[in-house]
């Protein structure tokens, strides 16, 4: 996949190595098959972005503060 093949209405992307699942595949070494999820919600007349994590091998982090998992 490559973000240009991504479908702009979806609502959630899953992030990870796995290529057969995965919206937004990567390689690096510190990815899980499947990582993490990019979800955008309504909030009003906003989209706002949210990162799930999926209890990936190393965890996931955002502004160097790991995120908990709700798996």
């Amino acid at each position: 996949h490559d973000l240009s093949d991504v479908d702009r209405k979806k609502l959630a992307f899953l992030l990870g190595k796995d290529r057969d699942v995965a919206h937004i595949p990567t390689d690096h070494l510190t990815c899980s098959r499947q990582h993490a999820v990019i979800q955008f919600r309504r909030r009003g007349k906003s989209v706002v972005p949210y990162i799930i994590e999926l209890k990936s091998s190393n965890g996931t982090f955002l502004n160097k503060q790991k995120i908990e998992s709700l798996r």
